[in-house]
């Protein structure tokens, strides 16, 4: 073994190390779904996001809905068998309040 084979070896080691190194971080990272809320269709949308294309993962009318809890200003939605669907913050009260009647006109709060 040659010193200069051995530095060599060293040197390319590391290039494909940091190359894969590279290669993990630029895999795309799993987004948590968000959630839309449509006060005019009276539906809750959960959507992945994806660029500009958003799959729609699950659509629930707000009557289907389970019992919806307002505990300061988050709300928690929970499916009709009971399963959690969403916690919510609306920063905007004109959206909060919107909500807020659409859940209390749907008997959910």
């Amino acid at each position: 073994m040659a010193a200069d084979l051995v530095l060599m070896k060293l040197g390319v080691s590391l290039f494909l190390g940091f190359a894969g190194l590279a290669l993990m971080q630029d895999k795309p990272q799993a987004q948590d779904p968000e959630v839309q809320i449509d006060t005019v269709r009276r539906e809750v949308r959960i959507a992945r996001p994806g660029g500009r294309r958003r799959s729609v993962i699950r659509r629930i009318a707000i009557r289907d809905l389970g019992r919806a809890e307002a505990v300061g200003d988050v709300i928690r939605l929970t499916a009709a068998n009971g399963a959690f669907l969403a916690a919510i913050t609306l920063p905007d009260p004109d959206a909060w309040s919107s909500l807020y009647g659409a859940l209390q006109d749907a008997g959910k709060l």
